[in-house]
């Protein structure tokens, strides 16, 4: 039996205003961090959850994986050192491409740009015990693109970061929750053994494989009830409901809309 480990999935932490609920400010961070601190819930890496799930290790009951997609600068100027100052521990997912470059490759409403995490900071992170995974090095909807070009964004994304921090990189990120069981045997072949997706109605997976784990989007419109429920694998309501399928859908057009010529990730 596959053991569940709730797995929140952020985004931007910023006081830096945009029309997007992806973007949290700072403060209600610090309240997420805060609620889970005096719950005593306990934070471990993707690549730890992993090793639990693969060996059906004992683990605290009150345990959860935090995330943070595409590997913005604002992680390092806000989220990190919230985090550190609590002990606690995350995962990113860097698009290597990108990296200390605007986000491009994204729809930017009202034109706020946001920068990736440059190479130094990733090195930094990773000095101090965080996490790094892949992301691609473009951000695509891989379901999109030909066997060549998914071959290309899995596997010089991880070499990049296996180059740049001398460690083995294991895990995986589907951008936009872009899954089928084709790619997922092309994340298997590139050499990861872990992977997050986010996507309604996906449970954790059990192949051996490729532990697959099903992550949370945690919002601006996230309140601490919310949070709970997640934690706990509880439904979300009919209006949270609503929100993902929303968020979902434009999601699943950014690819489609913004098309940015995909960067060579040789820096």
């Amino acid at each position: 039996m596959l053991q569940r480990i709730p797995v929140l999935v952020y985004h931007k932490i910023d006081y830096k205003f945009e029309f997007s609920i992806t973007r949290i400010p700072p403060h209600r961070f610090v309240s997420h961090l805060d609620w889970l601190q005096y719950h005593d819930y306990n934070t471990i890496t993707i690549s730890e959850a992993e090793r639990i799930i693969r060996g059906n290790l004992v683990f605290p009951a009150k345990t959860v994986a935090i995330v943070f997609d595409d590997g913005f600068e604002n992680f390092y100027t806000y989220a990190y050192p919230l985090l550190k100052d609590r002990g606690m521990i995350a995962t990113v997912y860097m698009i290597t491409g990108y990296a200390g470059m605007n986000h491009d490759w994204d729809v930017n409403i009202g034109w706020r740009k946001f920068r990736h995490l440059s190479w130094s900071q990733i090195e930094d992170l990773a000095d101090d015990g965080f996490e790094f995974g892949s992301h691609t090095v473009n951000h695509p909807d891989l379901t999109r693109l030909s066997e060549h070009r998914i071959i290309y964004e899995l596997t010089d994304s991880r070499s990049k970061l296996e180059d740049r921090l001398g460690r083995p990189v294991k895990s995986f990120s589907y951008p936009f929750g872009g899954y089928s069981e084709r790619i997922k045997l092309k994340v298997i072949e590139a050499g990861y053994s872990s992977a997050v997706l986010v996507r309604n109605k996906f449970q954790d997976s059990i192949d051996k494989r490729l532990i697959t784990l099903c992550g949370t989007c945690v919002y601006q419109t996230t309140r601490i009830k919310r949070l709970a429920n997640i934690l706990s694998f509880q439904t979300p309501s009919p209006f949270q409901k609503l929100v993902q399928r929303g968020i979902g859908w434009c999601a699943s057009k950014t690819p489609v809309v913004k098309s940015p010529p995909p960067r060579s990730d040789t820096r």
